[in-house]
């Protein structure tokens, strides 16, 4: 199973080093990382060139357009059968390629998988990681307005009716969700094939929620979308 990783980047001269030495020291490797960047002065193609003998790096720039327009070069450059989603200021932890390249061949029918994102903190150049959960896990009210999509049914976290996210109490180390995070998440690239992002958020700067339609489009081709929070086996990131 070959991983692509792929980082959308634009002004993160500062924080590249950590993601990078995250990656460079996986216990698995990805088979190549692609790098999509808007350039802005800020010394980060120098910083990418220094990892170079480290990883498989492609590096894309980008001329035109926005958030969107980069993950779209990225997924469309990535060879790999699973194809990672990372920020560019996110820590993997060194078994983060691993625990994805191990999930998805124990389950065959997912197309989409995400992980724990925690927060990271650098005081006086001192990195501290924390076990302190970057995202919440409450549930929404159960108005109608919140039903889930018919696909979305049995799902614990899913899109309603009204577009909006919904959230049940989820219970167990690992659950239906179509609810996860650019920063940390996976999909297989047979799974994303025909979905066009650009066309989708022509002209939005932001691609508000765009991971959310990513999943729901692999659900509605018939794969399964799963959050992992069990701390040994989800791929966790800082």
């Amino acid at each position: 199973m070959r991983v692509s990783v792929v980082v959308p980047t634009y002004r993160r001269a500062w924080s590249l080093p950590y993601l990078l030495d995250g990656l460079s020291n996986q216990v698995v490797k990805p088979d190549e990382v692609i790098i999509v960047l808007k350039q802005s002065g800020d010394g980060s193609e120098e910083i990418i060139k220094r990892y170079e003998d480290r990883l498989n790096i492609k590096l894309l720039i980008q001329t035109r357009g926005y958030a969107i327009s980069a993950y779209a070069m990225g997924i469309g450059e990535a060879s790999g059968d699973v194809v990672l989603l990372i920020d560019d200021d996110a820590i993997p932890h060194p078994e983060w390629v691993q625990r994805y390249r191990q999930l998805f061949s124990e389950l065959p029918s997912v197309g989409a998988i995400g992980g724990l994102s925690y927060k990271a903190y650098i005081t006086n150049n001192s990195l501290q990681l924390t076990r302190d959960s970057l995202f919440g896990n409450e549930a929404t009210s159960t108005a109608l307005h919140r039903k889930p999509l018919r696909e979305l049914i049995d799902y614990c976290r899913y899109l309603s009716i009204s577009g909006l996210p919904g959230s049940r109490e989820c219970k167990g180390g690992i659950f239906k969700s179509v609810l996860l995070s650019g920063m940390n998440m996976g999909f297989r690239r047979d799974a994303f094939e025909g979905l066009n992002l650009e066309k989708l958020y022509r002209g939005s700067r932001r691609a508000f929620l765009f991971e959310f339609l990513i999943t729901y489009y692999i659900v509605r081709r018939g794969f399964e979308s799963y959050h992992v929070i069990d701390e040994k086996k989800a791929p966790i990131v800082w």
